[in-house]
């Protein structure tokens, strides 16, 4: 599990959405190693309140 807490609300990645596609997410992993700008990597993947 992978939580995300930049502001007052806690989150959780949501690794179970529909669509999900393990190749997309490492080519977006390895774009982030390239060029370090998260906003592709970081849209990909959904958040949704911790514990729901």
């Amino acid at each position: 599990m992978f939580l995300s807490a930049q502001d007052d609300v806690l989150d959780q990645y949501d690794w179970h959405f529909d669509g999900f596609d393990k190749r997309r997410y490492v080519e977006l992993l390895q774009q982030f190693d390239v060029h370090r700008e998260p906003s592709d990597l970081a849209n990909y993947l959904p958040v949704r309140p911790f514990g729901e």
